[in-house]
């Protein structure tokens, strides 16, 4: 099931570069992710232990404003 935003008579605002790569890393991988491994994948490198705190504000905007889910294990995806 996917989830649909609509705001009548309100623009919605561009993405932020982090952001779309979030998006467009999670439609890629088609699965779900979680911040670490939205990292790992961005940055391309595998070694990241730690979210990268850009990445992880653009998935939670992402995900606060509709356009991702995040499951109880806090991994996103797209559904």
């Amino acid at each position: 099931m996917k989830n649909i935003v609509a705001l009548e008579g309100v623009p919605q605002r561009d993405w932020s570069k982090d952001e779309r790569a979030v998006y467009e890393t999670l439609k890629e991988s088609g699965g779900t992710l979680s911040a670490v491994g939205l990292s790992r994948w961005i940055k391309k490198n595998p070694d990241i232990v730690k979210a990268d705190a850009k990445i992880f504000a653009a998935a939670e905007s992402l995900w606060n404003a509709g356009y991702i889910c995040k499951d109880v294990d806090d991994n996103y995806s797209i559904n």
